[in-house]
């Protein structure tokens, strides 16, 4: 019998108490947090000014969960691809 799908909260747990703090200890000098709020379309972001690498982004237009399977197992493959059918 294949595994069950994780509960989204069980990810959520899990990305709460193992990555976030991973990321923060190993990588804050490099990604420090940030976030923009932004009202509206007129509205842009701006980045912030000390940071010298740009960061990219993909949107998904796919359930979190799913998508997360999706990922592992294309890297678990060695196939690093991000080109899944829901993306934007």
């Amino acid at each position: 019998m294949p595994p069950s799908k994780p509960k989204p909260s069980e990810i959520a747990a899990e990305a709460k108490r193992t990555y976030i703090p991973y990321i923060r200890q190993n990588f804050s000098e490099i990604w420090p947090s940030t976030s923009f709020l932004c009202y509206s379309e007129s509205m842009c972001a701006q980045p912030s000014g000390h940071l010298d690498r740009q960061a990219r982004f993909a949107f998904y237009d796919d359930d979190p969960v799913d998508l997360a399977l999706k990922w592992n197992a294309g890297e678990k493959k060695g196939n690093r691809s991000c080109d899944y059918a829901g993306k934007r």
